[in-house]
């Protein structure tokens, strides 16, 4: 898909990390399991994130995280199947 199909803003994984304070690794770590996933990308084949989907998947993975769940068990919660 590309950012001027989507009404939705799209955010590299730098401009979510700092919306989030996050970091970016860790995006592109949860990018890597499944449980977030682009939805897009720019030229250079970097992933691109709508902006609300994914601050309300972080928000959703970082209260499974604080609740002490396994990243197995979020991406069950969250319907995903983790990537090895």
């Amino acid at each position: 898909m590309k950012p001027s199909q989507d009404k939705e803003k799209l955010l590299k994984a730098g401009e979510l990390a700092k919306l989030t304070s996050m970091l970016v690794s860790t995006i592109r770590f949860y990018t890597k399991l499944g449980l977030l996933t682009a939805d897009g990308y720019t030229p250079g084949q970097y992933n691109l994130y709508a902006k609300d989907k994914a601050l309300k998947r972080l928000r959703q993975i970082e209260d499974l995280k604080q609740r002490r769940f396994t990243l197995d068990e979020i991406s069950e919660r969250l319907s995903v199947k983790v990537s090895k």
